[in-house]
């Protein structure tokens, strides 16, 4: 591959709809914050939107948070309830205003706001403060819809209005509803690798004619109606450029064929990596209610991966930074922080530069920012977890079907082992079963060793430990396990044992992996907590515990 892959790079309409109407702003001398092209994006943006919403052009996605939550009446002291896994655009604008963002936790399958800590969080900070927050801001993280019917319930139980960050999420619906269109209002995004593109912009649907006079007033510098410059108000320089909206009437007229791209890509993915063991596509929840623009397309990497170069990571500071302000960045002291992404994931990352592909981590959540140290947060877990396996692939407009290949093809490349964990009871078990089975013995590798030491190796392997299988021969995966349970004493067909040896490490525990057994069978490991034999004819058949661990058992 002589090219490289970027994560979402900006792309025109093969009509060249996005020059014809920047030579129309300068061909009519209209190079200033306003102007036909201004006039017709928002009107485009409102087609496109819908629900009879008004929407203002804006400078950035940014602006537009910012101006949503002056037109809810956030001021000093406030607070506002802000997803924490999210861009810092989400949060920065409430400190601007002098308010206090509190933080809430994601729901494992959507990554966004969970509703149920959204409800604990609300409650609390009334007990606390004896103030109810003044907005909510969901965010629909790589364009995966908010349980936003759930977030609005809510947000109406307690009177609060919810300002909708769909920067990410422009062009995803819920229940075939626009995101950006529920709550009181919603901000978009044009930045320079979005959905869509006006090189950089933003804009906010708002829900009538006062609402969006006010925002452009505000927008504006906020003039009263004098024939000079009278202030009454504190207002911004945040419209849009006539040049740049430009562009996005450009860009309107490939909106869907660019949705379209990203959701056949995420498909790719889910396709690819479908049998890749310790790799995980994170997908839409398969209910119906949601369909996401896939902006960018995310994986998890087990812990229990290993990854070439992984002893490297993190072993000095990196010289720029990963994302779109490479180059401004302030250098920092140590290579390290106390909330990062797993090293084999940063050895991912480095192992696809190389192979020129653009990764990167996920948001760092915004609870864990040393910035936000002392702000409140509401957390379960969830954001901090997929932070450490999470990781970001291309998937705009230009990467093709071959580029997505090539992506999975390093992917597996990159990987050189995977790992199992052991827990309490199974050690249990196989201390017990190691003095009477001279096959159980085998499989760990100590056929030739007297019973005592067989115990005393197993009882080295503390609960909680990651165990290596060395592949044996031409067997190309090692042990599955679930969750601490170890699938062995399996033989590959000829006699041989599948477990090599076995060492201790450092890592993480195993979810799922997958164990070719010659030609025929595999076994599988499934979230479900449940273990099934893949037979020839691609039948699951489910094996008892009396299976998994036993001196008779075969496939």
């Amino acid at each position: 591959m002589n090219k490289r892959i970027y994560l979402c790079l900006a792309h025109m309409s093969e009509a060249g709809w996005e020059q014809k109407y920047i030579q129309e702003a300068f061909d009519t001398n209209w190079v200033v914050p306003l102007g036909p092209n201004v006039n017709a994006f928002e009107k485009d943006l409102e087609a496109f939107v819908g629900e009879n919403k008004r929407v203002v052009a804006l400078s950035s996605g940014t602006a537009a948070v910012h101006l949503a939550l002056i037109a809810c009446g956030v001021g000093p002291g406030d607070e506002v309830i802000v997803q924490s896994f999210t861009f810092c655009a989400s949060s920065h604008p409430v400190t601007y205003l002098g308010a206090t963002p509190v933080f809430v936790d994601s729901e494992p399958d959507t990554w966004n706001m969970d509703p149920d800590l959204l409800e604990e969080a609300i409650k609390d900070r009334i007990a606390k403060t004896g103030k109810t927050p003044k907005a909510i801001v969901p965010v629909a993280l790589y364009g995966m819809p908010y349980r936003i019917d759930r977030i609005m319930a809510i947000a109406d139980k307690y009177g609060i209005p919810v300002v909708e960050d769909a920067a990410e999420g422009f062009g995803s619906r819920y229940k075939g509803q626009v995101l950006g269109t529920f709550g009181k209002y919603g901000v978009l995004s044009f930045n320079g690798n979005k959905v869509i593109t006006t090189s950089g912009g933003g804009a906010l649907v708002t829900p009538d004619e006062e609402s969006w006079m006010e925002t452009m007033r505000y927008a504006t510098q906020y003039r009263e109606s004098y024939p000079y410059y009278q202030h009454e108000k504190i207002g911004y320089n945040y419209r849009m450029s006539n040049i740049c909206a430009g562009i996005g009437r450009g860009q309107m007229t490939i909106v869907n064929d660019h949705i379209a791209h990203h959701q056949h890509v995420q498909k790719l993915y889910e396709e690819l990596f479908a049998d890749v063991p310790g790799i995980t596509v994170h997908a839409q929840p398969a209910t119906g209610e949601f369909e996401s623009n896939y902006w960018l397309c995310t994986i998890m990497l087990d812990s229990s991966v290993r990854v070439q170069g992984q002893e490297n990571a993190y072993k000095a500071v990196i010289q720029g930074a990963v994302g779109g302000a490479a180059g401004v960045i302030h250098m920092a002291d140590t290579p390290t922080t106390d909330c990062q992404p797993n090293d084999n994931v940063e050895a991912m990352r480095v192992f696809l530069d190389a192979a020129g592909i653009e990764a990167r981590p996920l948001w760092k959540p915004m609870h864990k920012q040393p910035v936000y140290k002392n702000a409140p947060a509401y957390v379960n877990g969830v954001s901090e977890a997929m932070f450490k396996v999470g990781m970001c692939l291309p998937a705009g407009p230009y990467v093709t079907d071959e580029d997505v290949r090539y992506i999975v093809e390093k992917i597996k490349e990159a990987i050189v082992s995977r790992a199992l964990v052991i827990d309490n009871d199974l050690l249990d078990s196989l201390t017990k079963q190691a003095k009477a089975s001279p096959r159980l013995r085998q499989n760990l590798d100590l056929r030739n060793t007297p019973d005592d030491t067989s115990q005393r190796m197993l009882n080295a392997i503390e609960p909680g430990s990651v165990v290596p299988v060395h592949r044996h021969r031409t067997t190309s995966e090692t042990v599955a396990v679930l969750r601490g349970r170890l699938v062995e004493d399996f033989y590959d067909g000829s006699g041989h044992t599948c477990l090599k040896s076995i060492e201790l490490s450092p890592d993480g525990p195993a979810s799922a992996l997958t164990v070719p057994m010659g030609q025929w069978h595999s076994i599988r490991a499934l979230e479900s907590g449940t273990v099934t034999m893949e037979t020839k004819d691609g039948r699951y058949e489910p094996l008892g515990p009396e299976d998994i661990i036993g001196d008779d058992t075969r496939v």
